[in-house]
Formats: structure tokens, sequence, C-alpha cells
């Protein structure tokens, strides 16, 4: 299937050099070159209901069969599919056996592959609507400018619109009924994107369906563990990750008494840590009030004063700042573009480069996305750095890493800082 280029690109699920957050780069990359376009888009979230259990056994083996696996090789699936039986116990009475004619085996290694077969056309229901997909998690994404030739006014006008979306999404339904999947209308959300500036308030009057049941329309999602909102900008995402990360610098602080600080450490990377890295490539840039919680986590590590500088804490943990970490971030992803080591979605994002195009971006969330401010900042990166992009990737993390830690300054060079004559006088 990958040999063969068989697969969607738009599926970054358990797929060799794809991840969730490409999958989210690319989603977010289509949705702001259509609001700089002047376009309205809209995406519709889908959540199918237990879709790894439902798969028929039947159509599998014709998608199979239709993708080139026939003969002995098809035989073989068959055999590895069917003959299945489950049965269950309560109060020691066991039921009877029943036949297994749905369903991939969880927890083997072909489960997610032959899940990825079943649904690897989906994207061909519509001609209107591109999706992204991460296994079972789909999201569409159309403009609106798709379904009228004129901006709809009246109420009228909104329901001939909604009409005629409902007319595409219902050949998005027709395909999952063929193949006998479920959708949960309770967890499918649809949201309508676009800047402060514009004025959607009408669009209230968009109803959108599926199965003919209403979906909810939404300010913002998490999709795939980064909260995106209406108008692209991260505060949602920001405000998020700040209240996942509050309790455990409370929890740090009660703790830096009792705990040594190697422990206390292990705590900050497997709790905080390892959320300023997730997605860090799209929010990064505007990391906001986290950067305040990431050095009230690092001075309750060391048990330093409230406000003792961090870059000396930093330098002694061998930790990170927040900025520096987005820097990492940025040129670990240039390295992987350069080795080809990324999905050809993103490969494709950057192959023409902002700086020699002759169209900028209209709109600020375009132009401060990662499209952009990834060729602007290799553009002007340490020299010394970019010379090791023939290293090996885990040596050109290493030497970025030992590169931002050495400038880390360990003493105040800041006359009359307030800081450490505060310090001063405790100690």
């Amino acid at each position: 299937m990958t040999n063969n280029k068989l697969f969607n690109n738009s599926q970054y699920g358990f797929r060799e050099k794809h991840s969730t957050e490409y999958a989210a780069m690319d989603f977010m990359d289509i949705a702001m070159n259509e609001v700089d376009k002047g376009k309205i888009p809209f995406s519709i979230f889908i959540d199918l209901s237990k879709a790894f259990d439902t798969l028929d056994h039947q159509i599998l083996l014709q998608k199979l069969s239709y993708y080139g696996i026939q003969g002995t090789q098809l035989k073989w699936f068959e055999s590895y599919l069917t003959g299945r039986h489950q049965y269950v116990v309560t109060n020691e009475a066991e039921s009877s056996l029943k036949e297994l004619t749905t369903g991939v085996p969880q927890g083997s290694v072909l489960g997610p592959l032959l899940f990825l077969i079943y649904i690897n056309d989906l994207s061909n229901a519509s001609n209107i609507f591109s999706a992204t997909l991460f296994a079972d998690d789909t999201s569409l994404l159309g403009a609106m400018c798709s379904f009228y030739t004129f901006s709809p006014k009246t109420k009228k006008e909104f329901d001939i619109l909604s009409d005629r979306v409902n007319l595409e999404l219902s050949k998005i339904n027709d395909w999952l009924k063929i193949n006998k999947l479920s959708l949960n209308l309770d967890k499918t959300k649809f949201m309508i994107f676009h800047n402060r500036q514009r004025n959607i308030e009408n669009y209230k009057n968009l109803v959108l369906k599926l199965n003919n049941l209403p979906i909810k329309r939404v300010r913002a999602f998490n999709f795939l563990g980064i909260v995106i909102n209406e108008h692209m900008n991260w505060n949602d995402h920001i405000s998020y990750i700040s209240q996942k990360i509050n309790p455990v610098v409370g929890l740090l602080h009660r703790l830096k008494h009792q705990l040594p600080s190697h422990i206390l450490k292990m705590i900050y990377n497997s709790l905080i840590l390892s959320r300023l890295h997730y997605g860090n490539l799209l929010w990064g840039n505007t990391p906001g009030s986290i950067i305040r919680l990431n050095k009230r986590a690092l001075r309750a590590i060391v048990n330093a004063g409230y406000n003792a500088h961090t870059n000396p804490i930093e330098k002694n943990l061998k930790l990170l700042s927040l900025p520096d970490i987005h820097q990492i971030k940025l040129l670990c992803l240039h390295k992987k573009i350069t080795d080809n080591n990324v999905p050809n979605n993103i490969s494709n994002m950057f192959k023409k480069l902002p700086g020699n195009s002759s169209v900028e971006p209209r709109t600020i969330a375009y132009k401060s996305s990662i499209r952009y401010t990834l060729p602007e900042y290799i553009s002007k990166a340490p020299t010394e750095i970019l010379d090791k992009l023939s290293n090996s990737y885990a040596c050109f993390k290493w030497n970025i890493k030992d590169y931002i830690l050495e400038r880390y300054s360990s003493l105040c060079t800041k006359i009359g800082c307030r800081a450490c004559h505060l310090a001063t006088k405790i100690d």
C-alpha cells in the first residue's frame, strides 16, 4: 500500500512519518488559506461509533481484492478474519458462542492497517469536501462559496444553501451506510472559520444535517488534542494547556519541601513538558501565559524564589525555555523536510517558499502560520546549527539543544537586579 502510493495522502493515522501534529498542521493550513482568499471555510468533525468493531469482513475482503491482494494472500486474510467467536461469562454462567462477522482484532499489528484500507476511499465520496483523517477521526473541510453563486442574506437563501450542503453531506452519509459504519451524532460537530472582523451572524441560519439529524455548531473544538477555534488563533488551546498545567504547578510547590529535585523534574517532564511539546509547531510562537506557568514550575523544582531568574535553573536542569522549545521544533521540522521524512502534504507546503512568492498573505493568522514562519526562521537561523544538517536526526537535535543551553547565562548581568537583591537578602 505504501510502496504503490495507494493510501490517501490525507490519512495520517498509523503510518510511518505521519502523526496527529502533521494532520492538524495540514488541516489548519487549508482552512487559513481559504480565509486568506476571502472565502468562508467550514468543517464537519465526524465521530464514528465503535469504528474498529463494526468493519464488515466481506466488504473488507472486497477492498483488499480491489487493491490487488488476491489468490492465496486474500485467502490468508479471510482465514485471519473469519471463524472467530465470542461469549459472555456472568455469575459463572456462560452464554452460547456467537460468530464475529465484523471488526478487526484489536491489539494486533494488522488491526490498524486493515482499518486504514477499509476507510481509504472515504474522501472519494465527495468532490467538494477535502478530508483530513487520523484513523477514524475524520474532518471534512469545504468553502461556502462552493455551494452558492452569490452571498446569501435572507433566511430563504440560507435554507437553499443548507439544502445544497446537506445534499453533499448525504453522499458522505451514503458511503458510511454502504460500508456499514455508524455516526455518533452527539459528538459530530461543525465549525465556520472566519476573521473577527468578518460578520457571519447570518450564518446562524445555516442548518447542517447528517442522516437527517442536525449537527451542532461549535466555536472551538478539540481536534486530535489541539483546540482550534473559529478565529484560527490559539487562545483556546493556550487556555486548555494552562488549565492542565496549573494544578501540576501547584502540586510541585506543595512537594518541593518533601521530594528531591530529580523526582520533581520527572513529574515536570511527564505532566508539563509533554504538553509544551505537543502541537508546539502550531501554537508555540504565541505561548501567552504558559511562559509564566512554566517558569513557576521550574522554580518549584529547585525550590527557588518566586522571582528567581530561570535561565540558570534551566541550564542546571538541562531544560529549555518555552521559546527555545519552539526553536528546536522549527529546526527539527526543517531537518525532517530536508531528509524527506515528512508526509507529502507537509513537504508540498514548503516547496514554494513565501520569501520567493509574489503573493503575500493578507491575514495576520495566515502570515503567522507555520507555512510562513518556518522559512523566515530558517533564513535567520545560526549557520553553526544549519551546518549540522548533514548529521543524523538524533545527533542534530542533541546539537541544537546543546548549542542553546551553552548560551544560557549562569549569572545575572543586570545591574541593580531586584530579584538578585532579594535572593541575597534571603541568603
